[in-house]
């Protein structure tokens, strides 16, 4: 067993990998199906709108940001404006222009926390989950507006860099989530001896920015994104009581009123009253609720139930606009800015008011 398994966490659910590493029997190797026992498992934790969820970075700060080449490839000051979660989002800056081998490292990966040392490295073990996201952003409309002109790559095992990953462009000045299977990277990644997330800058022009915010990774993805399905962190400093009506924010549960991001009455898994932390490591569940992400066609309606407009993978959606809300199959939380903005929503079917 990894010796990180031995550093006890506070966790929204407990990783498949960490029982394939315990040794629970059928993990690996099924004797009567030909559906593993791992496959099962996530069927019902999908089913049951429960997902594995854990902070990497925040991007409130610079702190356990380096650059290889400063002064060419440059991480900001933490930038206001342009976050999506929390106060500030990370702001990677193309100084001059670049060649795609200048690279910021980003090594606070632990709940925005360094590492453990362990045997002389600050390594992590990332084994028990199977996606990497983030929010992708410019308020420069335009600025590294084509994929690839950032890559991502993982730092393993003593310095070993793992294949680059085109980042899709920037789209306007919207708010974007990009993802990442874990087999993007290649297959000798060591995922349980992770050091760094590296960007690499490959944009020839000079004094373009993107902006990046509330790095996660995650064990389900549902349309290209973080399945939260019936659970969501408390936001940082709010303290909710068991039972407590609450509300959805992007910064996490607050306590709800007659509001359309009122989700009803919260279970608390970690007791009776929790306090939301930064490392968005407590969570409220709330039953019969999906919680995910969607991508707008057009502006949305906190409240609104929307409908299918386009496309099949990624698809774009808008408010329903007619009687006909069977059309709809979820509820926006939140307005989208422009078109092309991914949404917080619920995942759901309703029948016709008409």
């Amino acid at each position: 067993m990894s010796l990180f398994k031995l550093v006890k966490k506070n966790r929204p659910s407990t990783g498949f990998g960490m029982l394939r590493e315990s040794g629970v029997p059928g993990m690996d190797n099924p004797q009567d199906a030909d559906l593993g026992f791992e496959a099962l498992l996530k069927m019902l934790a999908f089913g049951a709108g429960v997902n594995h969820i854990i902070q990497v970075f925040d991007c409130e700060s610079v702190s356990g940001v380096t650059e290889s080449d400063s002064g060419t490839f440059d991480i900001a000051a933490a930038a206001a404006a342009g976050k999506r979660v929390g106060t500030n989002c990370m702001k990677l800056v193309a100084t001059a222009a670049c060649d795609g081998t200048q690279y910021v490292d980003v090594t606070y990966i632990n709940e925005s926390e360094p590492c453990p040392l362990v045997s002389g490295l600050k390594q992590m073990d990332w084994s028990d989950t199977a996606y990497l996201g983030w929010w992708n952003h410019t308020a420069n409309s335009g600025d590294f507006g084509t994929a690839g002109e950032m890559k991502v790559a993982i730092v393993y095992g003593g310095g070993e860099v793992s294949d680059s990953v085109d980042i899709p462009a920037t789209v306007g000045t919207v708010h974007q989530w990009v993802e990442f299977a874990y087999s993007d990277f290649g297959t000798d990644v060591q995922w349980d001896k992770v050091e760094a997330i590296r960007f690499y800058c490959d944009n020839a022009n000079a004094a373009e920015y993107v902006q990046y915010d509330d790095i996660i990774r995650y064990e389900i993805s549902y349309n290209r994104a973080p399945f939260y399905g019936g659970g969501f962190p408390i936001k940082s400093g709010t303290t909710l009581v068991q039972g407590n009506s609450v509300k959805w924010t992007i910064d996490g549960l607050i306590t709800g009123a007659a509001d359309a991001p009122t989700l009803g009455a919260v279970w608390l898994p970690d007791g009776d009253s929790v306090l939301g932390t930064d490392k968005r490591d407590k969570w409220g569940y709330i039953p019969g609720v999906r919680i995910g992400l969607t991508r707008a066609n057009t502006t949305t309606t906190a409240g609104d139930m929307f409908e299918w407009v386009s496309g099949t993978y990624s698809a774009l959606v808008a408010d329903v606009t007619t009687t006909t809300t069977g059309k709809g199959y979820g509820m926006s939380l939140e307005a989208a800015g422009a078109q092309y903005d991914d949404i917080m929503c619920l995942y759901m079917k309703v029948g016709n008011s008409a």
